[in-house]
């Protein structure tokens, strides 16, 4: 039984499995409520904990925008609009916020 579970989460992929905790709680900072003003720093942070803390299958998609956010210019191989849709729809459906510019469907009515 546990090896068909483990069979059916990998093919399903990590952008299903459930955030922790502290994904969330970094997540939360990139809402419109928690954002705020951010200090020097704390986004490219923020960034780097969400790409450590997220699924595998993403850590592409919060590096690129971590790379971003930090200032540096990036070849137009990846998709800036895609990476920000992943990201931020895991990050919503996963820890139930709402994000400005992301729209996904959780569920609400």
């Amino acid at each position: 039984m546990v090896a068909i579970v483990l069979m059916f989460t990998a093919a399903c992929g990590a952008e299903n499995a459930p955030a922790s905790a502290e994904f969330c709680a970094v997540a939360e900072k990139f809402t419109i409520e928690g954002s705020g003003h951010w200090e020097t720093g704390e986004r490219v942070n923020a960034l780097r904990q969400l790409s450590q803390l997220g699924p595998k299958s993403l850590r592409n998609d919060f590096d690129y925008l971590l790379e971003l956010e930090a200032g540096h210019s990036l070849d137009d191989s990846t998709d800036f609009d895609g990476a920000l849709a992943r990201t931020g729809g895991y990050m919503e459906r996963q820890c139930d916020i709402n994000l400005p510019g992301i729209r996904t469907d959780r569920g609400s009515t």
